[in-house]
């Protein structure tokens, strides 16, 4: 038994196809980009090998203040810090399999870091 009929059993001929299977087969094949009717299977083979990311590659790419050089990602991750630290106001622990900090917690540590804020200040007004 040869290669050669082995994959004509297996592929269907175009005598067998109907119009629907004809369509999504030609809907799949204009998706990926080819504007022509007859396309080569190595060239269809290719174009859907390119939409395939390669093997053990990061798949997140950071862009804008996140890059790894950019010079504002300091001051985008302080800011990070300084949610984690309001949201620890508020009562969130912060463990690693705890989710990020919701909404109340957020308002709770806010409320709580006013409060010392208003303290601070009469503090200072009382001393001087």
């Amino acid at each position: 038994m040869n290669a050669e009929n082995d994959n004509a059993s297996v592929l269907p001929s175009p005598d067998r196809l109907d119009h629907t299977s004809y369509g999504q087969v030609r809907g799949a094949v204009a998706a990926i980009g080819v504007e022509k009717d007859t396309v080569l299977p190595l060239e269809l083979i290719d174009r859907i090998a390119a939409l395939v990311p390669p093997p053990r590659t990061h798949r997140h790419r950071y862009f804008g203040v996140l890059a790894p050089n950019s010079p504002l990602r300091a001051a985008v991750t302080a800011l990070a810090q300084a949610v984690r630290l309001v949201a620890s106001l508020g009562g969130h622990l912060g463990r690693a399999a705890d989710p990020p900090p919701g909404h109340q917690l957020m308002w709770q540590g806010y409320t709580c870091l006013q409060m010392m804020c208003m303290g601070f200040a009469l503090g200072l007004e009382s001393s001087g």
